[in-house]
């Protein structure tokens, strides 16, 4: 176990309260544990006393136990939750003090995985000592849901933000496969930097239906995105020969929910490295790993859908640097950040330690063997989770509560394009969408670039440069910012702010920071990948002269290319704190009633899923 950084140490304990959970059968007895309602005498029990083995610094004041939940009768009827104090007292106050101070709760996703896994890889005070410096989130929207909509009693907090990290907002076509050209975009290495193979998953891309062009503001509704899991009209290949490499739509997958791939990919790549093999069983499944020196023929064009892959352009693309591009040949591809080339990758799994006595007493965990991810729901046969994804919902949580989304760039599971469109498939202040594209920087704690931020009529949205799925643990430096500055402070960068009231003739409108035109295709090259074993030992960069013969070819090409944010429907903007301007025009209807409630609000309390 090793400290995180001062920094970070205090980005995970700056408002007072982090909590991360987890739902389990009923608490376990340890000595002690009080019989009377909850007060005062559980928070003295509740509190960690114990010394924790390998910890040989101060933690803060830290609280750690099960508490009941309302589900009388069910299985699962208490949360485990871990929490640290921002000052002595400041967990443990009277209900009339520090009522105008937030408390943070972390709630990792899956659905199904462990928030242990956020506290002991992300955001510290305690970090495994080989992290190198999970799981998305669906059910995180549902809570906000129920505290929000449609109540007929007072809620029993009163949520400030709900801030959602590289989330699946939208359907599996939506969050993984939108964003299979970006992704090439952004690390045209994965293929070798290779035209020919470019155009072939050009190509795939429209004919599987996913070239949709984001507009600013969106004009109309897109369309749900075709999900290859269910998919009945792709014949697989790999089914024939009683493989599944990926696992096709076939009768057994229709029906089920897409995050059941994830779930998949994610306990797959926690099978030990040395017990790997050519050919794996897993879940009823089997994995049939394709290896070869070179590609053969070079992937080009073909003019259907390819009959193996189908729909699965992500998964395409992730088989082909693992079998053919260096450094991800032959190695576990990081599906999480794609600069990731550590093989064996690093050990961020808490499980062997919370599975200590030592460290479950301190804890007053559940006796029970501790796992990081399981198959949802909670002991169901049901593979997958039958729920509407948030899409459905999101535009109308937006009226009542602010809502931050944020993703890393080197995400290809949960890529950032999917979070764009489902920014502008909700409509919130009465306008679908962003009005204008997201390209304003801002830094990290150092000053440096920490990617892009955009703010409008409540819904923020922050682009991470060098970031995978896990941000903080990925840039903590930034995220730190992104938290103090735009989380929990009032930092306006990157705000649409709407005319005034004084201005007449004009329906112009600025953005805080300008817009730089450098960043409006939302596109971060990659050009470095992480190499070692379980810690990063090297970098891993490509010649110039590969870097200056792909540039010239994207600038030649002349076929149909990835969606770009287009220019329909982008205001008038004039320059804000520095930056590059647009100067395309349109009229947009402002509702100003937005503009008081995000400057002034009364943060009690602060809910998020994958949150920073």
């Amino acid at each position: 176990m090793r400290r995180i950084s001062s920094l970070t140490s205090a980005f995970v304990i700056a408002t007072g309260f982090v909590a991360t959970v987890r739902a389990q059968e009923s608490p376990f007895a340890y000595p002690g544990m009080p019989t009377t309602p909850y007060g005062a005498d559980w928070q003295a029990y509740y509190r960690v006393t114990t010394a924790l083995p390998n910890v040989t610094f101060t933690l803060p004041g830290t609280y750690a136990g099960s508490i009941s939940v309302d589900r009388s009768g069910h299985t699962n009827n208490s949360l485990f939750f871990v929490g640290f104090e921002n000052s002595e007292g400041s967990l443990t106050a009277s209900e009339n003090e520090r009522s105008n101070e937030p408390w943070m709760i972390w709630l990792n996703g899956g659905p199904g995985s462990s928030s242990m896994f956020g506290l002991f890889a992300e955001h510290g005070p305690m970090l495994l000592a080989y992290a190198d410096g999970d799981t998305t989130g669906q059910r995180q929207p549902y809570i906000t849901k129920a505290l929000t909509l449609n109540r007929t009693t007072p809620a029993p907090v009163n949520l400030a933000k709900i801030v959602i990290g590289d989330g699946t907002i939208g359907n599996y076509g939506a969050f993984t496969e939108y964003s299979t050209l970006s992704v090439l975009q952004s690390y045209p290495q994965l293929i070798g930097f290779e035209p020919s193979v470019y155009e072939y998953f050009v190509e795939q891309y429209n004919l599987c239906g996913y070239n949709l062009t984001l507009e600013y503001p969106a004009s109309n509704p897109y369309p749900r995105l075709r999900d290859p899991y269910m998919d009945p009209g792709v014949t697989s290949k790999a089914e024939s020969n009683g493989e599944e490499t990926p696992p096709m739509a076939n009768s057994r997958w229709r029906g089920l929910d897409a995050l059941a791939m994830i779930q998949d990919t994610v306990e797959l790549y926690k099978i030990p490295h040395e017990k790997r093999s050519e050919e794996i069983s897993f879940n009823g499944k089997r994995f049939v790993k394709r290896q070869q020196t070179s590609p053969g023929s070079v992937l080009a064009p073909i003019g259907t859908i390819d009959s193996y892959y189908g729909c699965f352009l992500m998964e395409q693309l992730w088989d082909y640097a693992t079998n053919y591009t260096a450094p991800w040949r032959r190695i576990d591809f990081d599906v999480y950040r794609i600069s990731d080339a550590l093989s064996p990758s690093s050990v961020n799994n808490p499980a062997q330690y919370l599975n200590d006595e030592v460290v479950r007493a301190a804890f007053h965990a559940p006796k029970k063997t501790f796992r990081m991810s399981f198959r949802y729901p909670f002991g169901n046969s049901f593979n997958g989770d039958p729920s509407p994804e948030p899409q459905t919902f999101i535009s109308e949580i937006s009226e009542h509560v602010p809502i931050i989304l944020f993703s890393g760039n080197d995400d290809s599971l949960v890529g950032h394009r999917g979070t764009e469109l489902a920014i502008q498939n909700m409509t919130f202040g009465g306008i679908r969408g962003f009005t204008i594209r997201p390209s304003t920087p801002f830094s990290d704690t150092d000053g440096n670039f920490a990617g892009i931020i955009h703010q409008e009529r409540n819904v923020t949205y922050a682009l991470f440069t060098g970031a995978g799925h896990m941000v903080p643990t990925d840039k903590p430096k930034a995220a730190y910012a992104f938290l103090q500055e735009f989380v929990l402070g009032t930092n306006t960068t990157g705000l649409v702010v709407p005319p005034s009231a004084e201005a007449t003739g004009t329906r112009s409108v600025s953005v805080v920071g300008g817009v730089h035109t450098e960043y409006l295709k939302g596109i971060f090259t990659g050009t470095e990948a992480y190499t070692g074993a379980y810690v990063t030992q090297g970098v891993y960069t490509w010649g110039e002269a590969s870097w200056k013969a792909w540039g010239n070819y994207m600038a030649s090409r002349t076929g149909a290319d990835v969606p770009v944010a287009s220019a329909t429907g982008d205001g008038f903007i004039t320059s804000g704190s520095g930056g590059q301007t647009n100067p395309a025009t349109t009229t947009v209807a402002f509702d100003c009633r937005w503009i008081w409630t995000f400057a002034v609000p009364v943060i009690t309390a602060c809910i998020g899923g994958l949150l920073l």
